[in-house]
């Protein structure tokens, strides 16, 4: 941990030497935050509701989802360039020292500019929460917490799969950028409105549901059943399928020839 924070602190410290643009790209990247909330406030305006949810549950919803994709793309950038490791014969590099490679990689490039977008959302949260009366109780807040690390553990493991094709194919990272973009808009609506063999890909092959839809149906108090609170620690658990291809594949890596 301690040379992954030595990595964030030389990441950051590059990013401010030009401060002005560096404002500027946290500027830019919150007002698209903006601007897909209100995507989410107009549809309201012309429907009362989608499938039994209000807007203010949509906005919970939203807003869970958008501040776990923003944190993912500040803390794992690196790793979804990992194409562009192989393809300028920076792996070979990383791969003679006493390092993990998913270190390195991850603290090659740290998005800091994604802050502003983190905190925006977090601010939505906290509105939309506040809006819905729901309690600031400890069981709550530990679901929330579970969310957002469960959250952030898929995303991972989706990086680790891009990167993983990325080794055979060298222009693996768009399908974790698919995965990703496309689970993030999905996610931020009920899956009920949804095709059923869509539902089921979103729960049981990348279970971005178990970090949104089904914890929040016990947050807002839509089911008691304690399974739905935690499901986040189920789908947590794809990180380690994931982590494996990742391993595996590095086994096959015979450079890029750059």
């Amino acid at each position: 941990m301690k040379t992954y924070f030595s990595y964030l602190k030389i990441n950051l410290k590059a990013q401010i030497e030009h401060r002005l643009a560096f404002l500027m790209m946290i500027f830019s990247q919150s007002i698209g935050s903006v601007f897909s909330l209100l995507g989410v406030y107009f549809l309201f305006e012309s429907f009362s509701a989608l499938d039994s949810w209000s807007f203010e549950e949509v906005a919970f919803m939203f807003a869970v989802t958008n501040l776990i994709y923003n944190v993912a793309q500040l803390l794992f950038r690196g790793l979804g360039h990992f194409k562009d490791l192989i393809k300028l014969g920076e792996v070979d590099r990383l791969l003679i020292r006493p390092r993990s490679i998913i270190l390195q990689a991850l603290g090659g490039e740290v998005a800091f500019n994604k802050i502003g977008a983190c905190i925006l959302n977090l601010i939505i949260l906290i509105i939309a929460v506040n809006s819905l009366n729901i309690d600031f109780s400890f069981m709550n807040i530990l679901i929330l917490v579970l969310i957002v690390l469960g959250g952030l553990v898929i995303f991972l493991g989706v990086m680790l799969i891009g990167a993983a094709v990325s080794i055979y194919t060298i222009e693996g990272s768009e399908i974790a950028n698919i995965i990703s973009y496309g689970g993030k808009e999905a996610m931020q609506y009920p899956i009920t409105i949804y095709d059923k063999w869509f539902r089921g890909f979103l729960t049981f092959i990348i279970p971005f549901a178990t970090v949104n839809y089904i914890p929040l149906l016990y947050l807002l108090g839509r089911s008691n059943n304690l399974l739905h609170a935690f499901a986040p620690l189920i789908g947590g658990l794809f990180v380690i399928p994931c982590f494996y291809i990742f391993k595996r594949s590095m086994s096959y890596y015979t450079s890029s020839g750059s």
